[in-house]
């Protein structure tokens, strides 16, 4: 598990010239090519990586590691951004958790794995990025 300093410290070598910084959230990504994937087995379960969530004033970016050493990158532009919704996902065999679902050219999906304080803040996270979406699209 990475920190919020080591997260941010990654996207830095992912920020261009005039980009800022404005929002940032600890988040789990559901990243559908699993470890099984990796060693060329398939498998129809994502492994949620924890990360850090970045808002730019141009893109949304996630960094998080699936194990040391093998990062998982999110890059997002606000203008490709269709939709951004709230729903359930299913979390073990008879629990469902809320997650905040990203609609662009793929879907991408961001829970806090259950937790309703750190999912709150998410909450108001990408509150945030939709106001941003709605800007660049404009």
């Amino acid at each position: 598990m990475i920190t919020k300093e080591q997260g941010l410290q990654a996207i830095q070598e992912y920020l261009t010239e005039n980009e800022i910084v404005e929002h940032t959230a600890i988040a789990h990504y559901k990243y559908e090519n699993s470890l099984a994937g990796l060693a060329g087995i398939g498998s129809t379960y994502g492994v949620p990586v924890q990360g850090i969530l970045v808002s730019t004033n141009s893109r949304l970016l996630f960094y998080g590691e699936v194990i040391k050493s093998i990062p998982v990158f999110v890059d997002i532009k606000y203008t490709d951004i269709n939709r951004i919704e709230e729903k359930k996902m299913n979390y073990g065999l008879l629990k469902s958790i809320p997650a905040i679902i990203v609609s662009h050219k793929e879907t991408e999906t961001f829970t806090t794995q259950g937790n309703p304080d750190e999912f709150s803040k998410l909450k108001s996270f990408f509150e945030l990025v939709k106001k941003k979406v709605a800007s660049q699209q404009n």
